[in-house]
C-alpha cells in the first residue's frame, strides 16, 4: 500500500512539473542566442486587424503616358538620342501606359486574380480584395504588422520577367514559359547562399536546355574568347547579365541572391535575412505571373480598430479576476484535488496558448470572446470530475459525458473556421482547438493528476 502510495506521489510530482515547464514556455517563451541578442524561437501571435487595425491600399489603372520611340518597322526602341531619331528615321510618339485595347474586363478581374494569389503566397493571414469593374480599380484592406510596407511593395509590381539575348534583346523566355519559383538555400561550412529556383513548364524545359547549350563561352582556334550571353530582366531591369557553363537537362533555374558568411554572426543574420526576404519577394512576384495592366497607387490609409486597446485591457482583468474567483470556488469545495485542478486549468491554457500560435489561429474579438468560454466549460468539465471522483470509470465516464454535450458546439465551430468574416472565423478556430486539447488534456493530464492524488 505504500509503495503504492509513493507511486502515485511521485506521478503527481511529474505531471505538476511538466505542467510547470509547459506552463514556463507558454508564458515565458524559449530563448536562444541570435547573434549578439536573445531571440525567443516560438512563433508570435496572430492579432486580427479588428483589434490591431488595418490598411486600405487603393490602387488605380495608371491612365498616364509614356515616351515611344519605334525604328520603321514599329519595334520599339529602348533609348536615342534626337540625332539618332532624325538619322535613322525613328519616330517618338506619346503613348497610354495601358493602352485602350487592355482596359476590359477579362484583364481587369486577372489583375486581382494574381494581387490575391501573391497576398496569399505572401502568407498575408488576413485581407480583402474588392475591385470597381467599371475602372478596374482595387481596393486592398490588409492587417496591419511589420510586414504589411513589404506585402504592399509587391502590389504595385507587374512582376514581367523576359530572358533576352544580350546583343539582339531577343526574348527566348517570359513569364507564360514558368511553372513556378521558389527560394532555396545551400549551407556549407563557409556559410548559407540564398537562390531563387525558377522552374519552367514542360514546353520551356526543351527550350532552355538549347539556351544553355547556345549561350556559353567558347574559344577558337586562334585562343579568342566569344562569349554569347543572357540578359534576365523583372519589369524591364536587369537582375543578372550571364552565361552557361553547364547544359540545363531539368528546367529549373538556380539565381543565387546572396550568401552570408559564418564568421561573422550579427552582419551575416541581418544580411542572410534581407537576401532571403528578396528572393521570397521575387518567388512570388515571378510565379504568379506579369499583370496584365499597370496599376499605381491612389492612396494608402492606416485606419485605427475601433475597439479601444484599455477597454479590451480592463476586459481581460475583470474576466481574470472572474476566473481567479472560480479557481478559489474550486480549491474551497474540493480542498486538495480542487487545487489539483486549478493547476491543471493552467496548464490547459498553456498549451492551447502554443497550439494558437503554431497553427497561425488569428486571434481577434471573437477569438477573445471564444477564450472567455473555453474558461467556463473547462471548469464545468473540472467540476463533473471532481464530482463524481469516487472510482477511475467515474472520471472517464464524466469526460465522455461532456464530450457528448459538447458535439454541438465542435460542429458549430468546425462550421465557424470556414467563414470569411474575422470575428466569426477566429471564434471558430479558438473553439475548435480549444475543445480538441480539453478533451485529449483532460483524459491524459487531469484525470491522472486527480487519480493519482487518492489516498490509498
Amino acid at each position: 500500500m505504500k509503495e503504492k502510495n509513493k507511486g502515485n506521489k511521485l506521478k503527481t510530482i511529474l505531471i505538476i512539473l511538466l505542467i510547470i515547464l509547459i506552463s514556463m514556455i507558454s508564458f515565458v517563451g524559449i530563448y536562444v542566442k541570435d547573434g549578439n541578442k536573445m531571440k525567443d524561437i516560438i512563433p508570435e501571435y496572430l492579432i486580427g486587424s479588428d483589434l490591431q487595425g488595418y490598411r486600405v491600399l487603393t490602387l488605380k489603372v495608371d491612365n498616364s503616358t509614356k515616351e515611344v520611340i519605334r525604328d520603321t518597322n514599329g519595334n520599339i526602341i529602348e533609348s536615342a538620342t534626337d540625332e539618332e531619331i532624325q538619322e535613322n528615321g525613328y519616330t517618338k510618339t506619346e503613348e497610354a501606359v495601358n493602352g485602350q485595347e487592355l482596359l476590359k474586363e477579362e484583364n481587369y478581374l486577372l489583375a486581382r486574380k494574381i494581387i490575391s494569389n501573391r497576398l496569399k503566397d505572401l502568407q498575408v493571414s488576413d485581407y480583402k480584395v474588392r475591385q470597381n469593374m467599371e475602372d478596374g480599380s482595387i481596393i486592398v484592406e490588409l492587417k496591419e504588422d511589420t510586414n504589411t510596407d513589404d506585402a504592399i511593395s509587391n502590389l504595385v509590381t507587374n512582376g514581367k520577367l523576359e530572358m533576352q539575348d544580350n546583343d539582339t534583346k531577343e526574348v527566348l523566355l517570359s513569364n507564360n514559359d514558368i511553372k513556378t519559383a521558389q527560394v532555396l538555400y545551400s549551407t556549407t561550412t563557409t556559410g548559407t547562399t540564398v537562390y531563387l529556383s525558377i522552374e519552367f513548364n514542360k514546353d520551356a524545359t526543351k527550350k532552355l536546355e538549347e539556351i544553355s547549350n547556345t549561350y556559353v563561352s567558347s574559344t577558337d582556334s586562334d585562343g579568342n574568347t566569344t562569349e554569347k550571353k543572357i540578359n534576365l530582366l523583372i519589369d524591364d531591369e536587369s537582375i543578372l547579365t550571364t552565361s552557361f557553363s553547364t547544359p540545363i537537362i531539368n528546367g529549373k533555374l538556380q539565381l543565387s541572391i546572396g550568401s552570408s558568411s559564418s564568421t561573422s554572426e550579427t552582419t551575416d543574420t541581418d544580411t542572410l535575412n534581407k537576401y532571403v526576404k528578396q528572393a521570397q519577394n521575387m518567388s512570388v512576384i515571378i510565379k504568379n505571373g506579369n499583370m496584365p495592366l499597370t496599376y499605381t497607387s491612389d492612396s494608402n490609409k492606416y485606419i485605427q480598430t475601433p475597439i479601444n486597446k484599455e477597454s479590451i485591457k480592463i476586459t481581460l482583468i475583470a474576466v481574470a479576476i472572474i476566473l481567479a474567483i472560480m479557481m478559489i470556488v474550486l480549491i474551497i469545495k474540493f480542498k486538495g484535488k480542487g487545487l489539483l485542478a486549478v493547476i491543471s486549468h493552467i496548464g490547459l491554457n498553456a498549451i492551447l496558448l502554443i497550439i494558437f500560435r503554431y497553427t497561425n489561429v488569428e486571434i481577434g474579438l471573437g477569438g477573445l470572446i471564444a477564450l472567455g468560454f473555453v474558461q467556463l466549460i473547462n471548469y464545468i468539465l473540472l467540476v463533473m470530475m471532481l464530482k463524481e471522483n469516487k472510482t477511475s470509470d467515474d472520471t472517464k465516464k464524466a469526460i465522455v459525458k461532456f464530450a457528448y454535450r459538447i458535439i454541438p458546439a465542435y460542429i458549430i465551430s468546425i462550421v465557424f473556421t470556414f467563414m470569411n468574416f474575422l470575428p466569426i472565423y477566429s471564434f471558430g478556430m479558438v473553439i475548435f482547438w480549444s475543445i480538441t486539447i480539453i478533451v485529449i488534456y483532460n483524459i491524459f493530464i487531469t484525470r491522472n493528476l486527480i487519480e493519482s492524488s487518492k489516498e490509498k
